[in-house]
């Protein structure tokens, strides 16, 4: 995953630790996942492209803000690759009213 790591003093290190704590939090949320599967509950996840000019966490302008609203009502409205996916969902919870 990483080459070419320095630790503090300079020397060139393997980075195995950083491996390990990077490879570990996708692992997390998945094993975390399957429970709740196993357990009988129904996951679903929307996950639209958001293009890289927009993914800055710390780009709070207005601007910003609004473009990732727009790209979201865009990704869940009709013709929208997540359309069926959110109507699947907001289906499946009427049903447990």
């Amino acid at each position: 995953m990483l080459e070419n790591m320095y630790d503090l003093q300079g020397y060139e290190t393997d980075a195995t630790l950083l491996n390990i704590i990077l490879g570990a939090v996708p692992l997390v949320a998945d094993c975390q996942l399957n429970a709740l599967i196993k357990a009988g509950l129904q996951y679903y996840r929307l996950e639209p492209q958001i293009p890289q000019s927009l993914s800055a966490m710390d780009k709070i302008k207005t601007s910003n803000i609004s473009a990732l609203e727009t790209a979201a009502a865009n990704y869940i409205s009709q013709g929208g690759n997540g359309y069926q996916t959110f109507n699947n969902i907001i289906n499946l919870l009427k049903d447990q009213i």
